[in-house]
């Protein structure tokens, strides 16, 4: 097996369990903080303690603040932080890339690898693969800073901006995951996304909750009969759209199952019977990633997607109306358009045809 020199944009959650599962496969990891105080436990520690499903001490290669130096540790940079940030990392990190680099971002939302490569390319950087998939770690941190990995996903996709990109470059993800598949083309990666269809539904209907900071489990106390109607809606207008751009997607509650394992007779089933969920509690503010990340970067260009196919999207604009409204925000002029990714004048069929490349 080759190793490699890997970078990690990133200091939270996932960046933590990802960083202990590369240098767990034998690999080298350098750790890029914006703020390094986040990050000052690590570096008087040297690495990464990991409990749960990944257990054991990583040390790290190099934990940095400083772009330049994470490029330079870096043979291939993974983006683990919100997907709302990477236009502005792409920028920042664009003056020291050079054509041997590889970036891969991690739980990249609807298609996160191509608003990367626009956003690389309008920065003078040079064309480099760019391979995106989901967040494949259930984790959490905790007080004393080991990061406590729950579980893996034991199935995902990957995809690149185009097709033939995908065939070329993608099965390199296979190197650090077990279980993934290249996608039919970037859109079906980005809407197989069961957090997209269920994140702003179940906190919108608990968002009395929220407000008031109770604690509740999200996916077990947070749901109703009533909430799944909203979600299975939700998700006949994902496939809806997905089957306009030949990315049929599978059924949600199939997708858990994939996942984590759980009973599939119905959504509501699948959603209480996934065993990591019983850990997972809800928002404590409505300035969360699940009424934000969600919304701007899935929901805001999969409605733009929508009408260029002339389909109806009712409970996709509530929820981008509502979150807009309550997070004092115009998600659809601030989300990931299609004009960021470089769609804004094409029709459908261009769209379709550009994917297939």
């Amino acid at each position: 097996m080759s190793y490699y020199k890997i970078g990690i944009v990133g200091a939270g959650n996932s960046a933590h369990a990802l960083a202990a599962h590369l240098v767990s496969l034998g690999h080298s990891v350098t750790l890029f903080a914006r703020d390094i105080e986040k990050v000052h436990s690590l570096q008087e520690a040297g690495g990464i303690e990991a409990i749960g499903s990944l257990q054991g001490f990583f040390p790290l290669a190099c934990i940095t603040n400083e772009m330049e130096e994470l490029a330079k540790n870096s043979q291939i940079i993974f983006l683990a932080t919100l997907t709302t940030a990477y236009e502005d990392i792409a920028k920042h990190l664009a003056p020291y890339i050079h054509k041997d680099h590889i970036i891969i971002p991690f739980s990249s939302k609807l298609c996160g690898c191509l608003e990367v490569a626009r956003s690389l390319e309008k920065a003078g950087a040079p064309l480099i693969p760019i391979i995106e998939t989901d967040a494949i770690f259930d984790c959490r941190l905790q007080l004393n800073g080991s990061i406590w990995v729950r579980g893996m996903k034991a199935w995902n996709l990957y995809s690149c901006p185009t097709c033939s990109d995908t065939q070329k470059y993608g099965p390199l993800l296979n190197r650090f995951f077990k279980g993934l598949h290249p996608a039919k083309n970037i859109l079906h990666r980005g809407l197989t996304d069961f957090g997209a269809v269920a994140h702003a539904v179940i906190s919108i209907a608990n968002i009395n909750r929220i407000d008031k900071q109770e604690e509740f489990s999200f996916y077990y106390d947070g749901l109703s009969t009533r909430t799944v109607i909203l979600l299975e809606q939700m998700e006949q207008e994902f496939h809806q759209v997905a089957s306009r751009y030949e990315a049929d997607i599978l059924p949600m509650k199939d997708i858990l199952n994939k996942y984590y394992g759980c009973d599939t007779v119905d959504l509501l089933t699948a959603m209480t019977t996934v065993p990591n969920y019983r850990h997972s509690l809800g928002p404590t503010s409505l300035n969360h990633r699940f009424l934000h990340e969600d919304v701007a970067c899935t929901l805001v260009p999969l409605q733009q997607l929508a009408d260029l196919a002339e389909v109806q999207t009712p409970i996709i604009d509530a929820v981008i109306n509502l979150t807009s409204l309550l997070g004092g925000i115009n998600l659809q002029e601030e989300g990931r358009s299609l004009y960021k990714l470089g769609w804004g004048d094409k029709t459908q069929q261009e769209i379709q045809e550009w994917i297939r490349s």
